[in-house]
């Protein structure tokens, strides 16, 4: 049976995302608390050093989009990115893909803040191994209900950090400013990455996950804010949108409010006519760091998946 032999925990991916720094900083200092819980060797790391001494989310691109094999690959020079040079690095540091090994995994997880009302948001990328999913379940079933949803990303959405090993998850808490500190938002977070813990170890220990179903949220695409000729924006979140992300959203709901009064519906601004109506939500609602993409929010399908479906809990790989 495989095994987790190691767990990497990632803060400051983004360096003004302050609870998984704080969290990281601390088992730094200390990381007895988490091989306790696990079992296993725990590997803190603050992600993005630089980005983190400035308290920006990045220095020179964001990094958590620079995860590819073509940067891996790359010659890099004085005038490469930081955060270019830095993911190579990091993949040099915790890749487990090329690995022989069909007896031992790694496990990352990348911990974010984000400003929406997401609460704990599990973020997993569409594949066919059901281990992630069953972690997600885990972890949702150890917070307060209504505290977690489970989040899935298209594979080809972005190079983010999680691919470096086969299995990853992003743990993103919120709502919580850039560059500030809550105490609850850090408290949800610490007792997502606890649960996790808990789980590897379970997992090691060969308990059965197997079965079960859990509900997920599939990213479909972004939605834009309005804006002028210009490009300056003529419309805002809507209030009865603002704060209300993964809440079931109807075609005729209020999306935006325009400067001169007006109210856009999501028909009005998306065409979502290849999603199903009934099952469609929104996820980080007035994100600060997607306002350089002039992205208001994302729209997801809620779906429940059977986790019975899959062959197995930890399938070989070639």
């Amino acid at each position: 049976m495989r095994k987790f032999n190691e767990v990497v925990i990632f803060g400051g991916t983004h360096g003004n995302e302050m609870s998984g720094i704080h969290l990281v900083r601390n088992w730094l200092a200390d990381p007895q608390p988490l091989k306790d819980i696990c079992g296993c060797n725990v590997t803190p790391c603050i992600a993005n050093p630089e980005a983190v001494q400035l308290c920006r989310r990045y220095k020179d691109c964001d990094l958590n989009r620079q995860f590819s094999v073509e940067n891996y690959q790359d010659n890099h020079t004085a005038s490469t990115p930081y955060e270019v040079k830095q993911a190579k690095h990091l993949n040099s540091l915790f890749s487990d893909l090329d690995e022989s090994s069909n007896t031992s995994r790694k496990l990352l997880l990348d911990l974010h803040n984000t400003t929406a009302n997401t609460k704990c948001c599990l973020i997993l990328t569409q594949n066919d191994d059901v281990l992630p999913f069953h972690l997600a379940k885990y972890i949702q079933n150890k917070l307060p209900q209504g505290m977690c949803n489970i989040l899935m990303l298209p594979n080809s959405m972005y190079s983010h950090s999680r691919t470096i090993t086969k299995y990853g998850l992003g743990i993103e808490v919120g709502p919580q400013p850039q560059g500030v500190l809550r105490a609850d938002i850090c408290s949800l977070q610490k007792n997502a990455v606890f649960s996790a813990l808990e789980f590897s170890k379970k997992f090691n220990d060969g308990d059965d996950f197997s079965g079960g179903e859990i509900f997920i949220y599939t990213v479909m695409k972004p939605v834009y804010f309005p804006v002028d000729s210009k490009g300056n924006h003529i419309g805002m979140v809507h209030p009865k949108l603002q704060d209300n992300d993964f809440k079931l959203l109807s075609v005729t709901d209020p999306v935006f409010l325009m400067t001169d009064g007006c109210v856009k519906t999501i028909s009005d601004v998306s065409v979502v006519e290849d999603m199903d109506s009934s099952c469609l939500s929104t996820v980080f609602v007035n994100e600060a760091a997607y306002y350089e993409k002039n992205v208001a929010f994302f729209l997801t399908v809620k779906s429940t998946i059977d986790l019975a479906s899959f062959l197995s809990p930890f399938p070989k790989t070639s």
